[in-house]
Formats: C-alpha cells, sequence, structure tokens
C-alpha cells in the first residue's frame, strides 16, 4: 500500500446542522461528522484554534459551524472527544429569540422543519463562549453581501461585531461570509470593521489571505438511482477535480461503503471493488 502524502495546508471544515432529523444538504449526521473528523486526524491532520489557521501552516485542522443552529451542540461534543477547537459563527439578529433562520432560501423548510432551523440565543451563545467556543460574527441578518450598499455593508459586519463583544463580553475576532459571498470590497469591509480575519468558502487556489480564508464546506448529497444497482461491484476513480462512481445494474440493490485511495493529491483510484475495503484507505 502506498504511503500517503502527509497534509501541506491547513483545512478547515464548514458545518452547519448537525442532526438525524432533516434530510436537506445543511444537515449533517452526528455519526457521519465524527467519522470525518476521525479519518482526517488519522491522516496527519492536528487540532487546531481559528487563530493558529491564519498563519497558513500545514497539517492544521479547524471545524466551523455557519448560523449558529441549536443543533450544533451535538457537534460540538463530538469535536470535544478529540480535543477539536470549533468556531461558531451567530447572526445577531437571530440570537435575540434564537427564531428559526428564516431566510428566502430555506422558506419551504422553515415550514416543515422549524425545529431544526431554530438558531442558538445570547444565553445559549454565552454559554458556549464560557465553554472556550470561539464565537464568531456571520452578520447582522444573513444577508447577502456582495449587493448591499456601503452603509449597509459596515451596518452587517460592525454591527455585529460590536453586538457579539457587548452580549458576550470578550473581542469578535473572526467572521464567516454568509453563502459563502465576498468580494474584494467586502473583504475590505471585513477588515475596516475590525475582525481579525474573515472565513471564506472554496475559491482559487493561493496565499492564504486573512480575509478570504478557504473553508471545505460539507454538505449532505443524496441521489435516487432509478433502478437497483450493485454497490459491491463499484468502480470508482477521482481526477482533475472529478469523482466518477460506475455502479453496475442489478436484480436487486446491494449497498455497500465505497472507500478511495488517494495517490497524489489531485488523483485516486479504487483498488478492486467496493467490497474489497482492505485494498483501500480513506482520503
Amino acid at each position: 500500500m502506498r504511503r500517503l502524502p502527509g497534509p501541506s495546508r491547513p483545512l478547515v471544515l464548514c458545518y452547519h446542522a448537525i442532526t438525524d432529523g432533516w434530510t436537506h444538504a445543511l444537515a449533517t449526521r452526528p455519526d457521519v461528522l465524527e467519522r470525518q473528523i476521525r479519518a482526517l486526524l488519522r491522516r496527519g491532520f492536528r487540532p487546531a484554534r481559528a487563530e493558529d489557521v491564519v498563519g497558513g501552516h500545514g497539517g492544521l485542522l479547524h471545524v466551523t459551524f455557519d448560523d449558529a443552529f441549536r443543533s450544533v451542540r451535538g457537534g460540538l461534543a463530538i469535536a470535544r472527544q478529540f480535543g477539536l477547537p470549533v468556531t461558531v459563527f451567530a447572526c445577531t439578529a437571530y440570537a435575540e429569540n434564537g427564531r428559526p433562520l428564516d431566510v428566502p432560501e430555506l422558506e419551504l423548510d422553515v415550514s416543515r422543519h422549524a425545529g431544526e432551523l431554530e438558531t442558538m440565543t445570547w444565553d445559549d451563545l454565552r454559554a458556549l463562549a464560557a465553554e472556550g467556543v470561539e464565537v464568531g460574527s456571520h452578520t447582522v441578518t444573513h444577508a447577502h453581501l456582495p449587493a448591499l450598499s456601503d452603509v449597509e455593508l459596515e451596518r452587517e459586519l460592525g454591527d455585529s461585531r460590536l453586538r457579539l463583544e457587548d452580549e458576550l463580553g470578550r473581542p469578535c475576532r473572526f467572521f464567516a461570509y454568509p453563502y459563502g459571498e465576498e468580494d474584494l470590497r467586502v473583504q475590505e469591509a471585513a477588515r475596516v470593521a475590525g475582525y481579525d480575519a474573515a472565513f471564506a468558502l472554496p475559491g482559487p487556489s493561493g496565499p492564504v489571505k486573512p480575509f478570504a480564508l478557504r473553508r471545505v464546506g460539507v454538505y449532505r448529497r443524496e441521489l435516487a438511482l432509478p433502478l437497483p444497482v450493485n454497490a459491491v461491484c463499484a468502480n470508482v476513480t477521482y481526477g482533475n477535480g472529478v469523482l466518477v462512481v460506475t455502479l453496475p445494474i442489478s436484480d436487486q440493490t446491494s449497498p455497500a461503503r465505497l472507500t478511495l485511495e488517494r495517490v497524489t493529491p489531485t488523483h485516486g483510484e479504487h483498488k478492486g471493488n467496493a467490497g474489497h475495503l482492505a485494498t483501500c484507505v480513506q482520503t
């Protein structure tokens, strides 16, 4: 078996809700979160605080939770088992009463899964801060920042930071862009608002930038296949940023966990079929 190359850059994961009860792209099951963290630590990543990853040193792992959903409590307990520091990013307008995150993009889910979208109150956030959890800003209202005027942008970034500092009694050092949306004007606004750094989502590779720190968004993906398949005999390949899974049609569905061996930073190959997990390692 090949020896996998060690991690050369910090890895920051972006989660949202942690729950078994909501089958949405923003919802990650607790067992999946635990499995992902365990695999990355086994891979050689080291737990790190938010300020540590700003330096861009390789091999560091940090976990963030956007939107401060109440279900994140379960995720914090899992991260604590591994000694993994986390940052929770909260919208100050929602912390007033912990109401569901009723942004237009989640309108249908608010009507069907209001409980899953409930957010943390100020009391909840104060409790997190007292436990040593970093609490950062996610704006006042979860706005689309590039579409705002300069005055509106200043309010969303500046007012949220000041309110968090007032309520929690400690500096609010970090910011996360809602929807991962940012540009040079928004990045500069975050700097002027007084943050130490701001977290984005994946973008162009290059040097680590304090106000465009890249994260890997973790989202739930489910596909409804039109025909039964035999996943035990699946073929899996990865190259040039594309993952290809070939599933042979069968008389009945045979489930399996597919594992990919990473052979270079950008390529992987599956050895044998999915039933031969001994020949494969986690990516």
